[in-house]
């Protein structure tokens, strides 16, 4: 996928059975937050409710959003961060969405 490769930290989520879960994340997301295994539910993988609305809400939308959320790191600092949501469909996939998580 083409976001693997990018320096910040981008997490992707798809709806599945009418759950949400992680279908992946870059490298950049789990040096920052830590490894997310494909397949766990974004209630367990997403800390906040805010953040787990947000990619809930993006889910249902086909236009990029942005959100601030305050994340810890794996080194326990906060950061905030400006959520980008980019809900995708692609072929023979359910709804789906992209993270990116950018400081400012």
């Amino acid at each position: 996928a083409l976001y693997t490769s990018l320096p910040v930290p981008v997490l992707c989520v798809e709806r599945r059975d009418g759950e949400v879960v992680v279908t992946s994340a870059n490298a950049a997301y789990e040096s920052v937050f830590g490894a997310v295994p494909a397949g766990e539910a974004l209630s367990v993988a997403i800390p906040t409710d805010a953040e787990r609305e947000s990619y809930e809400m993006a889910l249902c939308g086909d236009e990029p959003t942005q959100v601030a959320v305050t994340r810890s790191g794996v080194d326990g600092s906060n950061w905030e961060y400006a959520l980008t949501l980019v809900p995708t469909s692609p072929p023979g996939v359910g709804d789906s969405t992209f993270g990116v998580y950018q400081t400012g």
